[in-house]
């Protein structure tokens, strides 16, 4: 029995909130966002964190989101920052981003970067996606505080 015999959730439903795929684009406009921007440094994994976390909060971005209740917030945040290393894992096999990391392997250490082959299959999305994408980094700075704010819940964009 897997989990979604035991759940019972439609395909449809699953797709739309579980859907592995739309992340890793997710985290590739991101970091071409950066990269649009001009930043070339490494971005760490608690800013992916955070700042994905800032772009799934967007009503813009993500109409479903409105009216949630701060509960699920959260968890949205906990399940992506679990999730976070495998797809950059799958990322990185594929050759469309960079990554750097300690000697000593720490999941906050890792360090991302796309790569020119990360831009070219970014480069076809819709722009009014991508510019949404870009004001967020634009609009938001990265703190520790701030992240630890959005996984309370205690900060909804």
């Amino acid at each position: 029995m897997n989990k979604r015999d035991k759940l019972h959730v439609p395909l449809g439903i699953e797709l739309l909130f579980e859907n592995k795929l739309l992340d890793k684009y997710k985290i590739l406009l991101l970091l071409d966002s950066f990269a649009e921007l001009g930043r070339t440094k490494y971005i760490l994994f608690l800013e992916i964190v955070y700042y994905y976390s800032v772009s799934s909060l967007n009503s813009k971005i993500n109409p479903y989101i409105e009216n949630k209740p701060q509960q699920d917030v959260s968890n949205l945040i906990m399940r992506f920052e679990k999730e976070l290393p495998g797809l950059l894992l799958d990322l990185y096999g594929a050759d469309l981003i960079e990554v750097k990391k300690e000697k000593q392997f720490k999941r906050d250490k890792i360090r991302v970067k796309i790569t020119m082959e990360g831009r070219k299959l970014v480069v076809n999305f819709d722009d009014a996606i991508k510019k949404e994408y870009t004001e967020i980094v634009l609009e938001e700075s990265y703190t520790n505080s701030k992240l630890i704010e959005l996984r309370k819940g205690e900060r909804y964009v």
